[in-house]
């Protein structure tokens, strides 16, 4: 409780001195699960609430938690909700499925780009030129036309080269707007 007294304080400096402090507590439920011989081992409640504030501390206390979709299709549709294990079984669950992943980019990254027929041929990102072996789209995505907010999007999934034969697959992103092609992910 202590450390999580300092690290509230140290997220939300104070411009007087202090006198004192008053605490106010809630008891929480306990969880009374014994998890099975293969389930993985979930960290003590205590020590979970301090690794969050720091994280907090670090990245602000909006930009903690768990990603919430919202009912939009616009690219940023979420929202943060607070953290918390839930109490009773474990359900996580092994599989054995080969998953890709994505890194995206926050906010996207500006390409310069070379096209043919309305495709994507070649491009220049981070310093390197790419050529396209195999693109995929466009899918094209837009919305709230009836507010200030209008957005309108081109994403071209694509699988290139560079000059020296690395690989690099990305989901590129064109602002129908704007007419601006952005670098919006890396695939790994």
């Amino acid at each position: 409780m202590i450390k999580l007294l300092h690290l509230d304080l140290k997220a939300h400096p104070y411009t007087a001195s202090i006198l004192g402090v008053a605490l106010h507590a809630e008891p929480g439920g306990t969880s009374k699960v014994q998890l099975g011989l293969f389930s993985p081992q979930l960290p003590e409640a205590s020590r979970l609430d301090v690794t969050l504030a720091r994280i907090r501390a670090i990245v602000g206390e909006n930009n903690v938690g768990c990603a919430v979709l919202q009912n939009s299709h616009a690219l940023e549709s979420f929202r943060m909700e607070p953290f918390s294990v839930p109490a009773g079984e474990s359900t996580i669950a092994a599989t054995s499925q080969t998953r890709a992943s994505m890194r995206v980019f926050r906010p996207f990254e500006t390409v310069s780009i070379s096209l043919q027929n309305s495709r994507p041929t070649r491009f220049f990102f981070r310093e390197r030129s790419y050529t396209v072996d195999r693109s995929y789209g466009p899918w094209v995505a837009g919305g709230d036309w009836w507010a200030q907010t209008l957005w309108g999007c081109e994403q071209w999934d694509l699988v290139t080269r560079s000059q020296d034969g690395s690989l690099l697959c990305c989901c590129m992103m064109r602002d129908l707007l704007e007419n601006k092609w952005q670098m919006a992910a890396l695939y790994d």
